[in-house]
């Protein structure tokens, strides 16, 4: 299977913090990637549950201004 490389922009403490968990796990941050992928492309899904944060709503947003 060919390689290919993939260039993301990510925060630099969260680089860090990700770099940190995955040696805690004996992984590298390409190891966790794949996996990533690898189970979107499997379960035709993002694999967790992505939720607005209610902080942000519209009605909590008007209330603040």
């Amino acid at each position: 299977m060919a390689q290919t490389n993939l260039n993301i922009r990510i925060d630099e403490d969260l680089k860090k913090q990700l770099e940190e968990f995955c040696s805690n796990v004996g992984i590298n941050m390409t190891t966790a990637f794949n996996i990533f992928a690898k189970k979107v492309v499997s379960e035709q899904r993002i694999p967790f549950e992505i939720a607005a944060d209610p902080f942000y709503s519209e009605k909590n947003m008007k209330h603040l201004k």
